[in-house]
């Protein structure tokens, strides 16, 4: 590269990139959204594909063909400059350049309402939108290789390197196939001219956006699971706390699994708030023990889940960590059953031995789907009564009690209360001191020990 190149900022390209076309338009340079939120999670990555959500539209942009653009200009700037040439004209060239890299709309018909968050699937091949009250799967089209096969997903027009330069870059509409979870009702496709965009025809296409959600069954967050074998399992967590587990790719209408998290009563009752789920994890495909099976959810008031396990019906799962864990029950069974006593009237039972034979047995039944043990990793079709979690755990007892952040450690401005409120967690129900995000975390000290941190709307 031209030294006079090497000498740009390595940013800079990123900063000029903030005043692109694709960031135009509703909620996106303000940086809230209709709903009072910052924006913090309407933006997703897929390698170098970056989508943004502005108002009920998904867009994209290659952020590698944004940064060539940039190197490009530089590079043919720094060969030709003259001693008189002023550095605002530089910027403001340099700002065209980026400006006129092309970027795309995705047309969804399963999109129409405000969209608060994106998150992509491991593969990048599916991209689920959320909104309020409703969630939307979009199919994200794939460049063909050898044979039809998808060779990562990426749209084959932004990677050219010509570009129409009469052409207005208002972003060209893509076909999208496209599925809004928990309806069948069948609707109109949502109406623009064929002018404007082209409407999509895939599975979901035309779907209604009336969705059975209600106000406390409000969409609170989202997460792909990791041991799907068909990477197509989505978990939904709603406000009431009842938790859905869809595999999109067969149906999109009726979830696999549904587990309530906390009954009515335990949710609250006259004259107390009500308690609501407000954000949820679960370990990696690589976690340790029964992490990676493992659901945590979190509610307003600071109380922790747990679910386990949860696992879509058809899963990927490794040989060596279920007899890991075999070996670990069966220890625990050896070494609880010293407490089990008998009296005349009935037999005593410690409740982590009765846990413990439950696990055990569990293993045993899901390793006997695949008696060959043929590969270390086993790829299983679990039957209904293996896929069901156990009864919730928790709340969990915290010891010592989260503490208040010092006045100097955050910014406590009044002003801007929203600035500090958990993508997860609407602003109108938020309070300073609530819960309102938790994320498990992979420990780096080698002894396979997760972390599940709690994030509070302020001062914790």
């Amino acid at each position: 590269m031209l030294t006079g190149v090497a000498s740009i900022e390595a940013d800079e390209w990123l900063q000029l990139l903030a005043h692109h076309p694709i960031f135009d338009g509703h909620g996106v340079r303000s940086g809230k959204n209709a709903h009072g939120l910052k924006v913090r999670e309407r933006v997703a990555l897929r390698g170098t594909d970056l989508f943004i959500a502005t108002g009920s539209e998904v867009r994209w942009i290659n952020l590698k063909a944004c940064k060539d653009a940039f190197v490009r200009f530089e590079s043919k700037r720094v060969g030709l400059r003259s001693a008189d040439s002023s550095k605002s004209k530089s910027v403001g060239t340099n700002l065209e350049a980026v400006a006129a890299v092309p970027w795309f709309r995705l047309g969804c018909e399963a999109l129409s309402f405000d969209i608060d968050r994106l998150v992509v699937n491991a593969s990048g091949k599916l991209l689920v939108a959320v909104g309020l009250h409703q969630v939307a799967v979009l199919v994200l089209p794939a460049t063909p290789g050898s044979a039809g096969r998808s060779t990562g997903g990426a749209f084959r027009a932004a990677r050219l390197e010509t570009v129409d330069e009469k052409q207005d870059n208002n972003g060209v509409w893509v076909d999208c196939r496209s599925m809004l979870l928990g309806t069948a009702t069948a609707a109109t496709p949502k109406g623009k001219s064929k002018a404007s965009r082209r409407h999509s025809a895939g599975f979901g296409a035309g779907m209604s956006v009336t969705a059975n959600w209600s106000a406390r069954t409000r969409v609170v967050d989202v997460l792909w699971h990791s041991l799907s074998t068909t990477d197509s399992h989505l978990l939904v967590l709603q406000a009431n706390g009842t938790v859905k587990l869809y595999d999109v790719s067969e149906d999109a209408d009726t979830p696999e699994q549904t587990v309530s998290l906390f009954s009515a009563a335990s949710a609250g009752g006259a004259g107390f708030a009500m308690s609501q789920a407000v954000s949820f994890c679960m370990g990696s495909s690589v976690s340790a023990g029964w992490s990676r099976a493992t659901l945590y959810v979190l509610t307003n008031t600071g109380q922790l889940y747990s679910l386990c396990p949860v696992l879509p019906r058809r899963c990927i799962l490794d040989l060596e960590w279920l007899e890991d864990l075999l070996e670990t029950v069966e220890m625990d069974v050896r070494e609880w059953q010293a407490e089990e006593y008998e009296t005349s009237e009935c037999i005593y039972t410690p409740p982590e031995l009765v846990d413990a034979r439950a696990a055990a047995k569990w293993l045993g039944q899901v390793l006997k789907l695949d008696s060959s043990k043929a590969s270390e990793r086993l790829y299983l079709t679990l039957p209904a009564s293996l896929v069901q979690p156990a009864a919730a755990q928790g709340p969990y007892l915290f010891q010592p009690e989260p503490m208040p952040a010092s006045a100097g450690d955050y910014d406590s401005d009044s002003s801007d209360a929203s600035s500090n409120v958990g993508a997860n967690v609407h602003a109108a129900d938020c309070d300073p001191d609530d819960a309102c995000s938790v994320q498990y975390m992979e420990s780096t000290s080698g002894l396979g020990v997760g972390l599940v941190a709690i994030a509070y709307c302020d001062a914790h």
